[in-house]
């Protein structure tokens, strides 16, 4: 007797899609397979599920554990300057199966166990990401995980050759498996060519697999020291240990605003597991307040023991309030967009997680109140530029001066 996985999910796998196991076998006397989701690296059991097969098929059977797994996993934005890379844990599961024959001997009526396939070894991965349809049916992980073979992605579909200034915040994340070394390498351009390359050496890849990489010019002036005078554009990549590329090029174009902006970063969780920053412009503050009062009696006794409805020359007041809550909305207006933008731009209305990005670089957490995006391209508009508003507000009394 022997199992056989006849498909199985790729290594890394979005949480939101489907996660599909199927297996058969050679034993003619199969009641079910108990199949155990396990914590990888470990015996620590997850979830138990009794795969029955059907009469068209009496030998094997399938399950989804995209259900479970998703619960397992949650978008982690990260915005600490401490260091250029850093790994991020809470979007990424990893776990292993381990699937049992449960066989019926008519003969004597006995129930047992046959073949079990479990290897302590394995490690697959979902992570927190959801592509549509057509994207999950084209997903390769190769094309997002950082491999010995191929170059990859960032988990962004943000366009390249963005426009970024002093105030922008920028983050790139990536997956990463089997790599002993990794470098970040930053090249700045001035109208003269190269100005100057910085590396940073990416650690902890035995143990971490996904990672957030700050790209904009304050934190890349805060942590590696780099000027930005001059500078007309610069590119970031992640190289081997020997010097080949193992990621796209990322081009990031220095492209500093009129002072009399004002701003608003705005942080969304994207289709990819990842997070992308888009800077508005001239954000409007609107604040609504919502009161909880109680009535009182005006007449209370005074200083001088005196029963009045009023004190010191001031009148007893009717109504108490004794709870304020403020919602604070904005509403801000994009830079003029290319129609790479216009489209990326719909995963920021789409997303389940966004934040707005304080004076002092803490993201507190906004509800996008836009509800719908049309989404216009330069191409059918040609009489004037692209831009969008966006509506959003704030809760919990947070009420910031950006």
């Amino acid at each position: 007797m022997a199992i056989t996985i006849t498909n199985s999910p790729q290594i890394f796998t979005p949480s939101e899609n489907m996660i599909t196991w199927q297996v058969s076998t050679d034993a003619t006397t199969l009641v079910y397979f108990k199949f155990d989701v396990l914590v990888s690296g470990s015996d620590l059991l997850l979830d138990t599920f009794n795969l029955y097969p059907t009469p068209l098929n009496p030998t094997s059977s399938y399950i989804d554990l995209s259900r479970l797994l998703r619960n397992e996993v949650k978008w982690q934005a990260d915005n600490t300057m401490v260091s250029l890379v850093a790994p991020v844990v809470d979007p990424l599961f990893a776990y292993r199966v381990v699937i049992t024959e449960i066989l019926y001997d008519s003969s004597t009526q006995v129930f047992s166990n046959g073949a079990v396939y479990s290897n302590s070894a394995d490690k697959f991965f979902a992570f927190q990401s959801q592509l549509d349809r057509i994207a999950f049916h084209a997903y390769v992980q190769n094309n997002f995980v950082i491999n010995s073979s191929t170059s990859s992605r960032f988990l962004t579909n943000k366009p390249d050759y963005v426009n970024v200034n002093t105030n922008s915040s920028e983050v790139l994340y990536f997956l990463q498996t089997g790599q002993t070394a990794l470098n970040v390498v930053v090249n700045t351009y001035g109208a003269s060519g190269l100005i100057n390359t910085y590396t940073s050496a990416i650690t902890g890849l035995t143990t971490n697999n996904m990672y957030r990489l700050h790209a904009s010019q304050k934190a890349l002036g805060s942590i590696l020291g780099i000027s930005f005078t001059n500078v007309t554009y610069y590119t970031i990549q992640i190289f081997d240990g020997s010097s080949v590329a193992r990621t796209e090029l990322r081009t990031f174009n220095v492209f500093e605003f009129e002072p009399f902006y004002s701003f608003a970063n705005v942080w969304f969780a994207n289709n990819l597991g990842g997070w992308d920053v888009y800077m508005f412009l001239n954000p409007q503050k609107t604040i609504a307040t919502k009161k909880t009062n109680i009535k009182q009696n005006i007449y209370a006794l005074d200083g001088s023991g005196v029963y009045t409805d009023i004190d010191n020359g001031i009148f007893n007041p009717s109504i108490e309030n004794i709870n304020t809550v403020t919602t604070t909305s904005f509403k801000a207006v994009s830079r003029p967009l290319t129609d790479l933008e216009a489209n990326w731009l719909q995963e920021l209305y789409q997303s389940r997680q966004a934040y707005l990005e304080l004076a002092d670089g803490t993201l507190a957490p906004i509800t996008i109140t836009s509800n719908s995006y049309p989404i216009k391209l330069n191409k059918y508009n040609r009489s004037e530029p692209n831009w969008v508003d966006i509506q959003f507000t704030l809760t919990d009394n947070i009420s910031p001066t950006i």
